[in-house]
Protein backbone atom coordinates (compact mmCIF):
# COMPACT_ATOMS: atom_id res chain seq x y z
CA UNK A 1 0.00 0.00 0.00
CA UNK A 2 2.83 2.32 0.79
CA UNK A 3 4.59 1.51 -2.50
CA UNK A 4 1.51 2.30 -4.50
CA UNK A 5 1.07 5.55 -2.72
CA UNK A 6 4.69 6.39 -3.15
CA UNK A 7 4.59 5.62 -6.88
CA UNK A 8 1.39 7.64 -7.25
CA UNK A 9 2.95 10.56 -5.54
CA UNK A 10 5.94 10.53 -7.90
CA UNK A 11 3.75 10.30 -10.96
CA UNK A 12 1.58 13.17 -9.79
CA UNK A 13 4.67 15.28 -9.16
CA UNK A 14 5.98 14.51 -12.64
CA UNK A 15 2.60 15.34 -14.15
CA UNK A 16 2.47 18.58 -12.19
CA UNK A 17 5.95 19.52 -13.36
CA UNK A 18 5.01 18.82 -16.99
CA UNK A 19 1.86 20.86 -16.64
CA UNK A 20 3.86 23.69 -15.07
CA UNK A 21 6.32 23.65 -18.01
CA UNK A 22 3.45 23.60 -20.49
CA UNK A 23 1.83 26.51 -18.66
CA UNK A 24 5.06 28.48 -18.77
CA UNK A 25 5.37 27.82 -22.52
CA UNK A 26 1.80 28.92 -23.09
CA UNK A 27 2.48 32.05 -21.02
CA UNK A 28 5.50 32.89 -23.14
CA UNK A 29 3.50 32.40 -26.34
CA UNK A 30 0.70 34.56 -24.95
CA UNK A 31 3.21 37.27 -24.03
CA UNK A 32 4.61 37.24 -27.58
CA UNK A 33 1.12 37.37 -29.04
CA UNK A 34 0.22 40.38 -26.89
CA UNK A 35 3.46 42.16 -27.79
CA UNK A 36 2.84 41.48 -31.51
CA UNK A 37 -0.67 42.86 -31.21
CA UNK A 38 0.30 46.06 -29.41
CA UNK A 39 3.88 46.60 -30.47
CA UNK A 40 4.07 44.86 -33.85
CA UNK A 41 6.21 41.88 -34.76
CA UNK A 42 9.52 41.76 -32.79
CA UNK A 43 12.90 42.02 -34.42
CA UNK A 44 13.90 38.38 -35.20
CA UNK A 45 17.59 39.08 -34.79
CA UNK A 46 17.04 40.66 -31.36
CA UNK A 47 14.69 37.82 -30.39
CA UNK A 48 17.28 35.18 -31.24
CA UNK A 49 19.96 37.06 -29.32
CA UNK A 50 17.73 36.98 -26.24
CA UNK A 51 17.01 33.28 -26.80
CA UNK A 52 20.73 32.52 -27.06
CA UNK A 53 21.44 34.63 -23.97
CA UNK A 54 18.70 32.88 -21.99
CA UNK A 55 19.90 29.44 -23.16
CA UNK A 56 16.70 28.58 -25.02
CA UNK A 57 18.57 27.95 -28.28
CA UNK A 58 22.24 27.66 -29.20
CA UNK A 59 24.25 30.19 -31.20
CA UNK A 60 24.60 27.79 -34.15
CA UNK A 61 20.85 27.27 -34.32
CA UNK A 62 20.28 31.06 -34.27
CA UNK A 63 22.75 31.52 -37.17
CA UNK A 64 21.01 28.78 -39.18
CA UNK A 65 17.60 30.36 -38.68
CA UNK A 66 18.92 33.79 -39.67
CA UNK A 67 20.32 32.32 -42.91
CA UNK A 68 16.98 30.64 -43.61
CA UNK A 69 15.16 33.96 -43.06
CA UNK A 70 17.44 35.76 -45.50
CA UNK A 71 16.92 33.04 -48.10
CA UNK A 72 13.12 33.37 -47.78
CA UNK A 73 13.15 37.17 -48.29
CA UNK A 74 12.09 38.24 -51.81
CA UNK A 75 14.90 39.55 -53.95
CA UNK A 76 14.98 43.31 -54.41
CA UNK A 77 13.34 44.36 -57.62
CA UNK A 78 15.85 45.72 -60.16
CA UNK A 79 15.69 49.43 -60.82
CA UNK A 80 13.99 50.32 -64.09
CA UNK A 81 16.43 51.19 -66.88
CA UNK A 82 17.08 54.89 -67.36
CA UNK A 83 15.31 56.29 -70.37
CA UNK A 84 16.53 59.20 -72.45
CA UNK A 85 14.44 62.36 -72.06
CA UNK A 86 11.96 62.99 -74.83
CA UNK A 87 13.05 65.67 -77.31
CA UNK A 88 11.57 69.08 -76.52
CA UNK A 89 8.77 70.07 -78.84
CA UNK A 90 9.00 73.51 -80.44
CA UNK A 91 6.96 76.22 -78.77
CA UNK A 92 3.52 76.75 -80.27
CA UNK A 93 4.08 80.49 -80.64
CA UNK A 94 7.36 79.87 -82.45
CA UNK A 95 5.61 77.46 -84.85
CA UNK A 96 2.89 80.01 -85.59
CA UNK A 97 5.43 82.80 -86.13
CA UNK A 98 7.45 80.57 -88.45
CA UNK A 99 4.33 79.73 -90.42
CA UNK A 100 3.44 83.41 -90.83
CA UNK A 101 6.89 84.46 -92.08
CA UNK A 102 6.96 83.56 -95.74
CA UNK A 103 9.52 84.99 -98.11
CA UNK A 104 7.81 85.90 -101.38
CA UNK A 105 9.46 84.66 -104.55
CA UNK A 106 11.77 87.13 -106.21
CA UNK A 107 10.29 88.97 -109.13
CA UNK A 108 12.92 89.32 -111.90
CA UNK A 109 11.06 92.29 -113.37
CA UNK A 110 11.70 94.27 -110.16
CA UNK A 111 15.43 93.70 -110.05
CA UNK A 112 17.44 96.89 -109.76
CA UNK A 113 20.32 97.25 -112.16
CA UNK A 114 23.66 98.67 -111.15
CA UNK A 115 23.05 101.71 -113.32
CA UNK A 116 19.72 102.47 -111.57
CA UNK A 117 21.32 102.21 -108.13
CA UNK A 118 23.88 104.91 -108.89
CA UNK A 119 23.09 108.33 -107.39
CA UNK A 120 21.91 111.02 -109.80
CA UNK A 121 24.76 113.18 -111.00
CA UNK A 122 24.57 116.71 -109.60
CA UNK A 123 24.20 119.49 -112.17
CA UNK A 124 26.96 122.05 -112.46
CA UNK A 125 25.47 125.35 -111.40
CA UNK A 126 28.42 127.58 -110.60
CA UNK A 127 28.56 130.68 -112.80
CA UNK A 128 26.54 133.73 -113.89
CA UNK A 129 22.76 133.56 -114.31
CA UNK A 130 19.99 135.95 -115.31
CA UNK A 131 16.79 135.26 -113.37
CA UNK A 132 13.29 136.41 -114.41
CA UNK A 133 10.32 136.22 -111.99
CA UNK A 134 6.75 136.78 -113.16
CA UNK A 135 4.25 137.58 -110.38
CA UNK A 136 1.04 135.60 -110.83
CA UNK A 137 -0.49 136.09 -107.37
CA UNK A 138 -0.09 138.88 -104.81
CA UNK A 139 -2.12 140.66 -102.16
CA UNK A 140 -1.42 144.05 -103.79
CA UNK A 141 -2.87 144.63 -107.28
CA UNK A 142 0.23 146.60 -108.42
CA UNK A 143 2.40 143.47 -107.95
CA UNK A 144 0.26 141.22 -110.19
CA UNK A 145 1.80 140.73 -113.62
CA UNK A 146 5.06 142.40 -112.53
CA UNK A 147 8.21 140.99 -114.16
CA UNK A 148 11.43 141.29 -112.16
CA UNK A 149 14.93 140.48 -113.42
CA UNK A 150 18.04 139.67 -111.35
CA UNK A 151 21.71 139.03 -112.07
CA UNK A 152 23.12 136.20 -109.93
CA UNK A 153 26.56 134.67 -109.52
CA UNK A 154 26.33 131.16 -108.02
CA UNK A 155 29.04 129.13 -106.28
CA UNK A 156 28.82 125.38 -105.76
CA UNK A 157 30.39 123.07 -103.15
CA UNK A 158 29.00 119.61 -103.73
CA UNK A 159 25.25 119.87 -103.19
CA UNK A 160 25.49 123.25 -101.41
CA UNK A 161 24.81 126.37 -103.47
CA UNK A 162 25.41 130.00 -102.43
CA UNK A 163 25.21 133.18 -104.45
CA UNK A 164 25.08 136.97 -104.60
CA UNK A 165 23.35 139.31 -107.02
CA UNK A 166 21.20 142.40 -107.62
CA UNK A 167 17.82 143.26 -109.01
CA UNK A 168 18.44 144.42 -112.58
CA UNK A 169 15.14 145.07 -114.37
CA UNK A 170 11.44 145.72 -113.77
CA UNK A 171 9.05 144.86 -116.65
CA UNK A 172 12.05 144.76 -119.02
CA UNK A 173 13.40 148.20 -118.09
CA UNK A 174 16.74 148.55 -116.37
CA UNK A 175 16.50 149.70 -112.78
CA UNK A 176 18.58 152.80 -111.88
CA UNK A 177 21.48 152.53 -109.43
CA UNK A 178 19.61 153.00 -106.15
CA UNK A 179 16.91 150.55 -107.24
CA UNK A 180 19.40 147.72 -107.81
CA UNK A 181 18.81 146.12 -104.43
CA UNK A 182 21.16 143.28 -103.41
CA UNK A 183 19.94 139.68 -103.12
CA UNK A 184 21.61 136.75 -101.32
CA UNK A 185 20.77 133.07 -101.96
CA UNK A 186 21.70 129.84 -100.17
CA UNK A 187 20.40 126.32 -100.69
CA UNK A 188 21.15 122.92 -102.13
CA UNK A 189 20.63 120.48 -104.97
CA UNK A 190 18.14 117.84 -103.75
CA UNK A 191 18.43 114.14 -104.51
CA UNK A 192 15.62 114.43 -107.06
CA UNK A 193 17.66 117.01 -109.05
CA UNK A 194 15.73 120.11 -107.95
CA UNK A 195 17.61 123.26 -106.98
CA UNK A 196 16.06 124.87 -103.89
CA UNK A 197 17.41 128.29 -102.89
CA UNK A 198 16.22 130.57 -100.09
CA UNK A 199 16.75 134.25 -100.87
CA UNK A 200 16.87 137.52 -98.97
CA UNK A 201 16.42 140.77 -100.91
CA UNK A 202 17.51 143.93 -99.10
CA UNK A 203 15.04 146.58 -100.34
CA UNK A 204 15.31 150.31 -99.71
CA UNK A 205 12.44 150.20 -97.20
CA UNK A 206 12.63 146.68 -95.85
CA UNK A 207 14.03 143.20 -96.53
CA UNK A 208 11.90 140.55 -98.20
CA UNK A 209 12.46 136.81 -98.08
CA UNK A 210 11.37 133.95 -100.25
CA UNK A 211 12.39 130.81 -102.15
CA UNK A 212 13.31 129.66 -105.65
CA UNK A 213 12.57 126.08 -106.74
CA UNK A 214 14.12 125.20 -110.11
CA UNK A 215 14.83 122.21 -112.30
CA UNK A 216 17.62 122.26 -114.87
CA UNK A 217 16.83 121.59 -118.52
CA UNK A 218 18.56 118.82 -120.45
CA UNK A 219 21.06 121.15 -122.08
CA UNK A 220 22.25 122.41 -118.65
CA UNK A 221 21.87 126.04 -119.69
CA UNK A 222 18.45 126.90 -118.25
CA UNK A 223 16.49 126.59 -115.03
CA UNK A 224 12.69 126.51 -114.85
CA UNK A 225 10.40 126.54 -111.84
CA UNK A 226 8.63 128.88 -109.43
CA UNK A 227 9.20 131.42 -106.70
CA UNK A 228 7.39 132.76 -103.65
CA UNK A 229 8.08 135.85 -101.55
CA UNK A 230 6.71 137.51 -98.44
CA UNK A 231 6.63 140.84 -100.32
CA UNK A 232 2.86 141.26 -100.77
CA UNK A 233 2.65 137.44 -100.43
CA UNK A 234 3.63 137.22 -104.09
CA UNK A 235 4.36 134.04 -106.04
CA UNK A 236 4.61 132.95 -109.65
CA UNK A 237 6.84 131.42 -112.31
CA UNK A 238 10.61 131.75 -112.32
CA UNK A 239 13.21 131.01 -115.00
CA UNK A 240 16.95 131.48 -115.30
CA UNK A 241 19.50 131.21 -118.11
CA UNK A 242 23.23 130.85 -117.93
CA UNK A 243 25.35 133.68 -119.32
CA UNK A 244 29.07 133.64 -120.10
Amino acid sequence: MRRWWASSDVESRVVGLVLALVGMGLGVLAAFAVSDFFMGPPDLAELRRRQVKEGIITADLAADRAAADRAQRPAAEPAPPATAPAPALPDANARRAEARVKVPPRDPSRSVSVADSKPRERPRLAGRWIVTNTVDRATLPDFRGLELGYHLILEQDGARITGEGRKWTENGRRVPGLGRTPIHVVGEVRDDGRLVLDFTELGRRRASRGRFVWTMTDDGQRLAGSFESDAASSSGTSAARRVP
